[in-house]
């Protein structure tokens, strides 16, 4: 069984991990104060907490 998935769509969807990957800064800064609730954290913690915000960020761009 062969699915074909339309070519507007595939670009739709790219467009959609581009938006993603550019608005992730923004919204983990100001709607979600990230920073701020970081600092709060133990140093350790603090450290685990940046190390994933990086892993994500990368994943929006290469995945793009």
């Amino acid at each position: 069984m062969k699915i074909q998935i339309p070519n507007w769509l595939i670009i739709l969807g790219g467009c959609g991990q581009i938006f993603t990957a550019l608005i992730y800064p923004y919204i983990r800064h100001k709607v979600f104060d990230w920073y701020n609730d970081v600092k709060q954290l133990k140093p350790l913690n603090q450290e685990i907490a940046k190390t994933y915000g990086r892993y994500i960020q990368g994943l929006n761009f290469l995945l793009d």
